[in-house]
């Protein structure tokens, strides 16, 4: 797991990235897994819209083209767990 939360005060400050998450391009919510400092593995439910938050989507596809698929990349973005 690449995805790193460090905390900073009452935040945790999320780095990284997942690639081929189903419908991730029009979810109101994601959920964001990353390991923190200690090497927990904690969930972090992150609204679309947030600071440091995209889902952009994956074009030009082979296949699995039913659904929309894209990826969630968090850069030096702050949630609270």
């Amino acid at each position: 797991m690449r995805t790193r939360a460090r905390r900073d005060g009452d935040d945790y400050i999320l780095n990284g990235s997942k690639m081929w998450i189903t419908n991730s391009p029009v979810a109101d919510l994601a959920v964001v897994w990353a390991k923190d400092d200690e090497g927990v593995i904690r969930g972090f439910i992150v609204p679309a819209g947030t600071p440091g938050f995209h889902a952009p989507k994956i074009t030009r596809k082979m296949s699995l083209r039913a659904s929309v698929t894209g990826r969630s990349c968090c850069r030096t973005a702050a949630f609270q767990p």
